[in-house]
């Protein structure tokens, strides 16, 4: 939950602050699955990142798995990152690691020091993170490293890191970006079912509409760190998501149609019209 949250950055020039979230609220319920749509710079990530406790809020309140983490000591905010399952566009995984260990770091927070230590040295659940893995056709990936892995396979790491650890909280901040359209309809559907079973919660960053307005019942429009909407998928209107992707310095002549032309005709038998990249 988010009240009034306000992130800020130093600003450059003459500006003191940039301020990447301006006054958001949202609440998001267990077991909840939303998507967090917006163009590029208009505070995404940084949403995700308060939520995951990565980034402290200049002001208001943030409340996650019913506790404020800002009000908890380093340590036991320590332990309730373990619930989060924050799955990053480029993970930062090391170059060196094998994928096997990469996945299997999920549990590292639910671990002693010493477990950690060991399953570095030796992966103790093997079966299980290649189990995982294979879900994401990555299983003959195990004993890669990471550096040999492509850049939609490093997403499909994270993935599966994030699926192995078994968080209540799902954070995926375009997780699917590097993938072809088959793979990440695959993923993006796996993610979701698997965040079903578990009831845990789903927040899922896109540029990808279609795949938004397709996985998730709920769509958030973020602009310039302010929420412009937050609504059922089936009340968004092509309106709505032609104001959120507006762009003053693009003509619309290279934009063509506006986002959602096509849901504005009657529906036929031709193909479905491609969303417009601008």
């Amino acid at each position: 939950m988010l009240r009034d949250a306000q992130v800020c950055f130093p600003g450059k020039g003459k500006r003191s602050r940039e301020h990447a979230l301006t006054d958001v609220s949202l609440q998001v319920e267990p077991g909840e699955q939303l998507a967090v749509i917006g163009p590029s710079g208009a505070g995404k990530s940084t949403l995700l990142r308060l939520l995951a406790t990565a980034q402290q809020p200049t002001s208001g309140q943030v409340q996650v798995l019913g506790s404020d983490p800002w009000a908890m000591a380093s340590g036991a905010r320590q332990k309730l990152r373990a619930g989060i399952g924050l799955i990053q566009q480029s993970p930062p995984l090391p170059p060196r690691q094998r994928v096997l260990t990469a996945v299997a770091a999920g549990r590292a927070g639910q671990w002693s020091r010493l477990k950690s230590l060991l399953n570095l040295l030796y992966p103790l659940d093997t079966a299980n993170i290649t189990s995982t893995l294979a879900r994401l056709d990555m299983a003959t990936k195990l004993f890669e490293r990471c550096d040999q892995c492509s850049g939609g396979e490093l997403q499909r790491v994270a993935i599966a890191r994030a699926l192995y650890q078994q968080p209540q909280v799902y954070l995926a901040d375009e997780p699917v970006s590097a993938m072809d359209p088959v793979l990440a309809e695959h993923t993006l559907t796996l993610l979701s079912r698997e965040a079903r079973q578990s009831h845990a919660t789903l927040l899922v960053s896109l540029h990808n509409l279609e795949l938004a307005l397709k996985h998730f019942p709920r769509v958030v429009g973020l602009r310039d760190g302010r929420i412009l909407f937050d609504k059922a998928t089936a009340d968004v209107r092509r309106q709505e998501l032609d104001h959120l992707y507006a762009n003053e310095q693009l003509s619309s002549a290279d934009c063509g149609p506006g986002i959602l032309a096509q849901n504005s005709k009657p529906k036929t038998n031709k193909p479905r019209a491609s969303i417009p990249r601008c």
